[in-house]
């Protein structure tokens, strides 16, 4: 996620198109809150609290963004999800993120469209690595442009750590379920229909 496929090449295009004084604060704030995301990550990576409970990182990000209401905290280094409504836990999923040529990228976004049901395009040629058939798709929130989204991945048995990187999945399909998304933030059915019902 911080890599040069990831949030990292938006910090060096920041730098390297930074003209003004304003553009290079721009850059600087871009790098700092980087640099806070990456710490919090590094010590989700230490602590040893279960992925279903409050995590002290979470509610850490939470303050320190000046976040209330509803808040979706995803944890790269688990592969889990824990929804929070005004600072209290209400439900926790394990999840699949983005595979490293085509990470999720880290940072504070809304959510900017819901559809249920709809349809995904790739917009990949065929033949691509990463090109797939059009799929249909049963909840799918958006939470960055470009076609970042929360949804179900009904083609998908495993979820939680590991996930994101080459692996067996027990449900036999290696084309599609034997690595990370391409970057959407992938759920079982049921609990991405649980998700896009208890949020807005």
């Amino acid at each position: 996620e911080y890599g040069p496929d990831g949030i990292g090449s938006d910090a060096d295009s920041a730098v390297q198109s930074a003209q003004t004084v304003d553009d290079y604060q721009a850059a600087i704030d871009l790098i700092n809150t980087d640099l806070v995301n990456l710490k919090a990550m590094e010590a989700d990576y230490s602590d040893t609290t279960s992925w279903n409970k409050p995590h002290a990182t979470d509610l850490q990000l939470i303050q320190h963004y000046g976040l209330t209401g509803q808040v979706i905290v995803v944890s790269l280094v688990e592969q889990s999800m824990r929804l929070y409504q005004d600072g209290k836990l209400v439900n926790a999923f394990q999840i699949t993120s983005g595979q490293y040529a085509k990470p999720s990228p880290p940072g504070v976004w809304h959510i900017l469209l819901r559809q249920s049901p709809t349809i995904f395009k790739s917009s990949e040629p065929v033949g691509s690595a990463f090109w797939y058939p059009d799929t249909n798709i049963n909840y799918a929130m958006e939470y960055h442009d470009g076609g970042y989204y929360f949804h179900d991945s009904w083609w998908r048995v495993n979820y939680g750590p590991g996930t994101n990187f080459p692996h067996y999945d027990a449900g036999g399909d290696e084309t599609f379920a034997g690595n990370g998304s391409h970057g959407c933030i992938n759920m079982q059915k049921d609990q991405a229909a649980w998700l896009y019902a208890h949020t807005d």
